[in-house]
């Protein structure tokens, strides 16, 4: 329902301000401007002009101070017919025209002084604050001496009428020419008078000027639009009668309304007709689109920002993959108010594998999505990884490539969807995918900070997956120095007592013991998959291998770790000590079991 009157118009904006003092005092009709104690404050040069006086000589003074009665003429009322008027202006806070006013004016002294005869049409306009208060009084009179003096002449009746209608003519420009839509209705609803923006949003949206305009019921208007698709019509039409029934003094609310091509926002105003008489209100509408779409933009904004702190927390504080990427969809749903968040991963036949969901997660129940360009690839989640690109879908139910899930998006409410990459070196391993129950619910702004979140979870991923390569390589490296040191150990127990391969020479009573590996150059060791060259193995005094403990010493000048220190000991046995500069300085030393000899 269209509970507005006509669209307002955009406004040409001037290259350059006018000087709105210097338009007042050049303008062509006789104004003063007072303040609430009647004192002159502004006038124009027409008025100047017509009253025989100078600016400079009456800014200040009060205006009966300046234009007193004439005192020649016992008859005079105009001082207190103007001054009730004005005091009338005051009170009621709406414009008061006078009729025709016998109001002498002095003459100059150049002139000759005294008064000169002379007849008013006046009309007195309040100014008001914010407030409601008046703060100025616009006196706006028209010289109708020689109109008076027509009169007299028999042609008075013809020229007055024109004067009317001309009056009646500026007094509607002035309505006209205001921004909001305005209608004036009677205490039971009907409209007495539109301006003319109201009748032309009328026209521009469908509605015929008997049903909204001049004569129509605009209560009725409302009661019969009430209901599921207009719930603000009702409250509409009840702040209307609590205003004519003197319930409440005014009334506003702001109203979605909406056309075939555009979604707007209009405040509605309704607030008593000033004055005695018959009850009335004003109605007015104004658009506040603009406003609310900056509202909507940086509510929006805010989300998003939400969204990428959110997630961005979730990154630093949640190391394992699978919680981290739960967590992520369910920011974006709780924080960001998206009715569905999932993160759809490649797998080798190119089927996309959901591994973290939140919100709407039934839609994805069966569902089934492919990298390959066959129908059930060319929709957004496919094409974003197949062409590793974003794809947005701006409404859901109106786009072809959308058919094989059209008819279950719509089920659970789903109208929009972008989707992003989630990429690893450069190529697309997957995709993050974000539902709106509205079509077009971001613009480019939003999309860019939707990337960068989804690149923010391509970077947590790669170092996820980084450390998780880094601990098996350890793992691996740990479970390789085991099994060396599990045969370094068989190998001396079997041997140690007779194989031309060890030797002793040692002028401190040291045993040393050399292996033919150990013994080889350092660049021909260097290659063998041991890895340890140029090595050597003493047995530190005393030495009893059947009673003592006796510690096999070695080192290496590679850099191979042996992992935390690990003792074994075997009473009565002796211990093998591995020692690797693992660290630029200590060492690290292993023990292992020395074989009885």
């Amino acid at each position: 329902m269209n509970l507005s009157g006509p669209a307002e118009q955009p406004r040409r904006t001037p290259s350059k301000s006018p000087n709105f003092k210097n338009l007042f005092e050049s303008a062509p009709g006789l104004y003063l401007v007072l303040d609430p104690k009647f004192r002159i404050v502004g006038v124009s040069d027409a008025y100047a002009s017509a009253t025989m006086t100078r600016r400079e000589h009456i800014l200040g003074k009060g205006l009966f101070e300046v234009f007193p009665d004439n005192p020649d003429d016992p008859a005079a009322s105009g001082v207190r017919n103007l001054s009730d008027s004005l005091q009338r202006v005051l009170r009621d806070r709406i414009p008061d025209s006078m009729p025709v006013q016998k109001y002498d004016i002095r003459k100059p002294e150049a002139e000759g002084g005294g008064f000169e005869q002379r007849y008013w049409s006046p009309l007195n306009t309040p100014i008001l604050n914010a407030n409601g208060a008046v703060i100025w009084i616009i006196h706006c009179v028209e010289d109708v001496t020689e109109m008076v003096r027509l009169q007299t002449e028999g042609r008075v009746k013809s020229n007055l009428a024109e004067a009317l209608r001309e009056s009646e003519r500026t007094a509607r420009a002035v309505v006209d020419g205001l921004t909001s839509n305005i209608a004036i209705v009677d205490e039971h609803g009907f409209i007495l008078s539109t301006n003319q923006r109201w009748r032309k949003f009328a026209e521009q949206n469908d509605a015929t000027l008997a049903s909204c305009c001049e004569g129509a019921n605009y209560l009725a208007v409302c009661d019969a639009a009430a209901g599921s698709r207009n719930p603000e019509a009702s409250a509409v039409a009840a702040g209307i009668r609590d205003v004519l029934e003197k319930r409440s003094q005014e009334f506003a609310l702001e109203y979605p309304c909406h056309s075939a091509t555009a979604k707007r926002w209009f405040t509605i105003r309704v607030s008593p007709f000033p004055g005695d008489g018959p009850r009335r209100a004003v109605i007015s509408h104004e658009n506040i689109t603009a406003r609310k779409r900056a509202e909507e933009r940086i509510s929006q904004l805010n989300r998003v920002l939400a969204i990428l702190a959110g997630i961005d927390h979730a990154i630093i504080h949640i190391p394992e993959r699978d919680k981290l990427l739960d967590e992520v969809c369910r920011v974006v749903v709780g924080t960001g108010g998206f009715r569905l968040a999932w993160i759809g991963m490649v797998l080798p036949d190119g089927v996309v594998e959901v591994v973290a969901k939140a919100g709407e997660t039934r839609y994805l129940d069966g569902i089934h999505i492919v990298t390959l360009d066959v129908p059930e690839g060319r929709g957004a989640v496919g094409t974003a990884i197949r062409e590793n690109r974003p794809v947005v879908v701006a409404d859901i139910e109106s786009d072809p490539s959308m058919i094989p899930w059209r008819t279950k998006a719509g089920q659970f409410g789903l109208h929009y969807m972008a989707t992003f990459p989630i990429r690893r070196a450069g190529r697309a391993i997957g995709a993050f995918q974000f539902y709106a129950p509205q079509a077009d619910s971001f613009d480019q702004i939003e999309l860019d900070l939707l990337a960068q979140v989804t690149d923010d979870i391509s970077f947590a991923l790669k170092a996820s997956d980084d450390l998780a390569a880094r601990n098996d390589a350890e793992a691996a490296l740990r479970e390789s120095e085991q099994n060396y040191c599990t045969l370094f150990t068989f190998r001396i127990s079997t041997s140690i007592s007779n194989s031309p391969a060890f030797h002793s020479a040692n002028a401190s009573s040291q045993l040393v013991l050399t292996s033919p590996v150990y013994g080889r150059p350092r660049k021909r060791c260097a290659q063998a998959k041991s890895g340890i060259a140029n090595s050597s193995m003493r047995f530190q005094p005393p030495f009893t291998p059947a009673t003592s403990k006796a510690a096999l010493l070695f080192t290496t000048p590679r850099r191979q770790p042996f992992g935390a220190a690990n003792r074994c000991r075997q009473t009565g046995g002796a211990a093998l000590t591995g020692c690797s500069p693992w660290m630029e300085s200590g060492l690290c030393t292993r023990e292992v079991p020395w074989p009885s000899l």
